[in-house]
């Protein structure tokens, strides 16, 4: 995490990165988040779900959203939006179409941002769930007014083809490192109850 906190450091300082609020509607996923997979619908649904049934709460987005400026290029622009609507396509309705509209890629909390996508646009999961965006008052408000994310300029990508991918598996080293040490603490709650 140090690593990535001083390439964000690097970057806002020589103006090429920032914090802005970004909403779902704005985001795509990068062609480089997850070894060019990009997502899962699936995965979309089953994080999506699990949020929704504890109530989402806006103050656990305030950090580790991050993205990157699309490209203005239309070559380069072109094949990240081919890449996501390939992935659509392969959705079976479970994901948000591309609207050609967005502004930023994705490399961290791209889950997150495609199931509030998906839940805007009304989709439902493979399995036909689905969940009303005014279901949830937290849920609204992400999909409506967005959360923190760091927006890197895309001259940094053109410079550096290399870094979304090294900050996708960084971020999500991150995450995956929080989420062992919250089933690590539920494991052992779960001993103690059956202990007593």
């Amino acid at each position: 995490l140090k690593g990535v906190q001083q390439v964000f450091e690097c970057l806002q300082k020589n103006g090429f990165g920032h914090k802005a609020m970004v909403k779902p509607r704005e985001t795509l996923t990068h062609p480089s988040n997850r070894g060019g997979s990009l997502l899962n619908a699936t995965d979309v649904w089953d994080k999506g779900m699990r949020m929704a049934g504890i109530g989402i709460q806006p103050s656990m987005l305030q950090e580790g959203g991050v993205a990157f400026e699309i490209s203005t290029d239309q070559t380069t622009r072109q094949s990240k939006l081919k890449a996501n609507e390939e992935v659509v396509a392969g959705s079976n309705g479970a994901l948000a179409k591309v609207s050609m509209e967005e502004r930023y890629l994705t490399v961290a909390t791209s889950h997150t941002a495609a199931f509030c996508k998906a839940v805007e646009q009304g989709c439902k999961s493979a399995d036909g769930m689905s969940v009303e965006m005014k279901s949830d008052d937290g849920l609204h408000k992400i999909i409506t007014e967005g959360w923190p994310m760091f927006v890197i300029n895309e001259m940094v990508e053109r410079s550096i083809p290399s870094l979304p991918a090294w900050l996708q598996m960084a971020m999500n080293s991150v995450n995956m490192g929080f989420k062992q040490v919250n089933e690590i603490e539920r494991s052992e709650e779960h001993t103690s109850e059956l202990q007593s």
